[in-house]
This record gives structure tokens, C-alpha cells and sequence, in this order.
């Protein structure tokens, strides 16, 4: 799988308080992410690309590889030893694309159309335990119109804020709308606050044009991982840490720390710049100061044609695209439990 997005660390033998880092540090920290990411993640280093048959050690975490011209993360959902399993594959960005729970059974091939129509990969099951599935991923032309073994597979639409509901204005800043749409047990949630300047509402075009974007679709999906981390625990932590990197967390990595910094809930607030262009930004409430405040903002044109622009990432998402969000996003859910989103902060 990817490599944790590192956020800022303390000093050894300080702990991750509000406002312990000065701003020469911060400023050094905030070129290490931006390097870091532009060498991790957009150049895609150390992620496998598929061109013939190739085994996975499918876990819990999640593995990415590149497939035909595309990026693939894959994570085991649940294994009967000996059997068979299944497995969700997303093809990124999860923001715009669906997920695929597949089922695998031992030495059988399950021909998936993760993104086309006809097949573009198999997936064979070599060796099943009670925490791993080996298997063999191999690409297929899909211009050869091999059809998917569909019955093996269901989709699973991502995207969390319904892009199709009525949008109304808000009146006032002291009004606020909450929309929310539930997935399997969880439930996530986006608060939508009114902020204005010079007085009125901003119009419902504003969220018209901004609720289809892969902006708004990302950081809806980030808010439900920041919503579901109150129910990550110190002991849930520690073992999910335990099983990921077979040590326990200590040091910047301990519960206390990466919890302080990780956000528990994200709002998005409108305001005006001009009669006709918008800034939204999406805050964040954090224990640290480090990463409690505006997380990320874009601008919304509702004149002409409209249009979206300058997206600009800060605290928790300092130094990231959108594309990175999204991937945290995959890897955060690939845990499966409410520690997840704080797991992409913690580090070996």
C-alpha cells in the first residue's frame, strides 16, 4: 500500500501540543510533505505495475498497483482459510469511480471490468488464511470483450453526498443545512454553514456548481473519516498500529499524539467575495492547533458558464491534490474500523 502521508512531528521528547512548533519549523515541514508527495505519491515509486501475472499479499490494509494505464487499490474484506474471500477493489480516484467487492475462491480466476465493460483483469485466489489472501492479479485486453464474471462481483458507489438533492439557499449565518447518507453501518455527514459578507445568502447555485466537483465528493468522503474517528479507541488504535506494523505505537505515533492531530468533524462555510464569486472553505475541529482551522477552500464562479478554482489545501491536508486526498481516503478505509483516517498520519 501507499506510505502514510507524514503530518508534522515534535521534537523528540515534546509532545504534539496546540502550538508547540514555531514557524521556521512548520515552513520546513511543509516542504518535506509537498516533496514527499510529489515523490510517494505523483510519481507513484514503489507501486507495482500489473503487465503479466503478478502475486499480492492481500490484507486488511491496502495494496495499490497500476493496471493498464490505471491505478488500482485492493484490500481484503473477509476470508474463510482455505476457501475463498472477498476482496474490494477501487479504482482511483474512489471519488469518481465505484468500488468492487469481489469474490475470489481458491485456485479459480474472477474476471473483473473495473472500469470498462468487458474484462480488464482476473484475479485468482493461490492460498488463503485467516488474515491474508495470496493472489495472482493478471490484466486482460479488454478490447477482446471477455465478459465479467458478474455474479462475483457487486458494486459499491463511493461517492457519499447524494448529487442529486434539491439544493436551497441559506438564509442567514446563523442558519445551517446537514445533508448525510448512510453506508452499511456508518453514516457520514457534511454541515453546510452559512457565513456571508455584506449582508444576504449566497445563491443555491453556488452548491449546484460546487456538489458535482471532485473537490466537494472528496472532502465529503474525508468528513465521514473524521466523523467515525470518535469511536477509535486507545486500545482500537494500538492493535490496529500492532497488526499493521507488528510493533507497538510509540513516541509521535502513540494514540495521544496522532489523535490530537487528526480532525473529529469538517464543515463546509460559503462566503462571498463578489456578487458572483464565492470562497469555500472546509474547516476543520482539531485537538492540535497544528491542524484545527480551514483545511482547504476553492473559489465558485456562478457567473457565465461557473467554473471552480484555486484549490489550496492547509493544516491537515497541507501539501496535498486532490488526487493525494483521495488516496488517503482508500487507505484510511482499506482499516476498516473508526482508526483508519488516523492511521494515515502514523508512520513505522
Amino acid at each position: 500500500m501507499a506510505p502514510p502521508v507524514q503530518r508534522p512531528r515534535p521534537k523528540p521528547g515534546r509532545q504534539a501540543l496546540p502550538g508547540t512548533m514555531t514557524k521556521a519549523v512548520l515552513a520546513v515541514i511543509a516542504v518535506a510533505i509537498v516533496a514527499y508527495v510529489v515523490y510517494g505519491f505523483a510519481l507513484g515509486l514503489s507501486v507495482p505495475t500489473v503487465t503479466s501475472a503478478t502475486a499480492f499479499n492481500v490484507t486488511n490494509s491496502t495494496t495499490l498497483f497500476y493496471l493498464g494505464g490505471g491505478e488500482y487499490a485492493i484490500h481484503l474484506v473477509t476470508v474463510t482459510p482455505g476457501i475463498g474471500a472477498i476482496l474490494e477493489l477501487s479504482q482511483l480516484p474512489a471519488l469518481v469511480n465505484p468500488d468492487y467487492l469481489v469474490t475470489v475462491t481458491l485456485n479459480n480466476e474472477t474476471k473483473v471490468n473495473a472500469g470498462t465493460t468487458s474484462a480488464n483483469l482476473e484475479i485468482s485466489a493461490k492460498a488463503l488464511t485467516g488474515k491474508s489472501a495470496l493472489v495472482s492479479i493478471a490484466p486482460i485486453d479488454p478490447t477482446l470483450g471477455i465478459a465479467p464474471d458478474s455474479d462475483r462481483i457487486q458494486v459499491v458507489q463511493t461517492v457519499l453526498i447524494p448529487l442529486n438533492q434539491s439544493v436551497s439557499p441559506v438564509a442567514s449565518t446563523s442558519s445551517s443545512t446537514t445533508t448525510a447518507s448512510s453506508t452499511g453501518s456508518t453514516t457520514g455527514s457534511t454541515t453546510i454553514a452559512a457565513t456571508t459578507t455584506a449582508g444576504g445568502s449566497y445563491p443555491a447555485q453556488v452548491l449546484t456548481e460546487l456538489q458535482p466537483s471532485i473537490y466537494y465528493i472528496a472532502l465529503a468522503n474525508m468528513s465521514k473519516m473524521f466523523n467515525n474517528s470518535a469511536g477509535c479507541t486507545p486500545t482500537l488504535y494500538n492493535t490496529t498500529y500492532q497488526n499493521k506494523y507488528a510493533k507497538a505505537p510509540s513516541g509521535y505515533n502513540s494514540y495521544r499524539n496522532i489523535s490530537a492531530i487528526t480532525p473529529t468533524s469538517m464543515t463546509l462555510s460559503i462566503t462571498s467575495v463578489t456578487s458572483s464569486l464565492y470562497k469555500s472553505e472546509w474547516v476543520a475541529t482539531a485537538k492540535s492547533s497544528l491542524t484545527n482551522g480551514v483545511a482547504a477552500s476553492v473559489n465558485v464562479s456562478i457567473s457565465g458558464t461557473g467554473g471552480i478554482s484555486g484549490f489550496t489545501t492547509l493544516g491537515f491536508f497541507a501539501g496535498q491534490n486532490i488526487s493525494v486526498i483521495g488516496q488517503e481516503y482508500n487507505v484510511a478505509k482499506g482499516f476498516n474500523n473508526a482508526c483508519g483516517i488516523l492511521m494515515v498520519s502514523a508512520g513505522p
